[in-house]
């Protein structure tokens, strides 16, 4: 059985309820009203919506949770606490964390797959540093593509992996290798 609190309406339009509350940022201005937590909109009548409104009393800090009827015009004249009587109970109130699953249509792009980045594009610039790198080392005594890979990442001003790094990922690619073909490797 939920904890309530009965007010009257007299309380309830002391306090601000329900237009003339304030948000936290406010309180310390309006100490004997109350604060507005979270309001939501729960359905519409012909002439009026049904809402829930959260809030926090002023005189017991607790938080509490009550529904209103607010007009759908300016024109409509509409008692927010018609569903109650003369009083009202409001129910006691904590917030808490849960997990909600949801359903989106198949093409919409998912947020929790990372995805490759797209190749990043030289410049012009880049484009003829690499061309002259590789036009200079090539012409170079004892060119290898180890010598044209290197003057290439200089020129375009890229670090080369490490050492440890290039041979994590060569043992990698090869157990890749290995388990694709059912080959194992001598010598390692």
């Amino acid at each position: 059985m939920p904890i309530t609190r009965t007010f009257t309406r007299e309380q309830l339009d002391a306090l601000g309820l329900p237009d003339r509350i304030v948000v936290q940022d406010q309180a310390a201005d309006y100490p004997n009203v109350a604060i507005e937590l979270h309001r939501e909109y729960v359905e519409s009548r012909r002439w009026e919506s049904i809402n829930e409104l959260i809030f926090r009393a002023p005189d017991d800090r607790k938080a509490y949770r009550v529904c209103y009827r607010a007009p759908l015009t300016e024109n409509q004249d509409s008692d927010p606490w018609e569903d109650y009587g003369e009083s009202v109970e409001a129910v006691e109130v904590e917030q808490y964390d849960r997990t909600v699953k949801a359903w989106r249509p198949v093409q919409e792009q998912r947020v929790d797959v990372v995805q490759e980045p797209c190749p990043r594009v030289l410049t012009p610039g880049e484009h003829d540093r690499a061309w002259h790198a590789i036009e200079g080392a090539a012409g170079a005594p004892g060119a290898d593509p180890e010598t044209i890979l290197q003057a290439v990442l200089a020129a375009l001003h890229i670090q080369p992996p490490s050492e440890e790094d290039w041979q994590a990922a060569r043992t990698e690619l090869h157990s890749r290798l290995d388990a694709r073909h059912g080959t194992p490797r001598r010598g390692r």
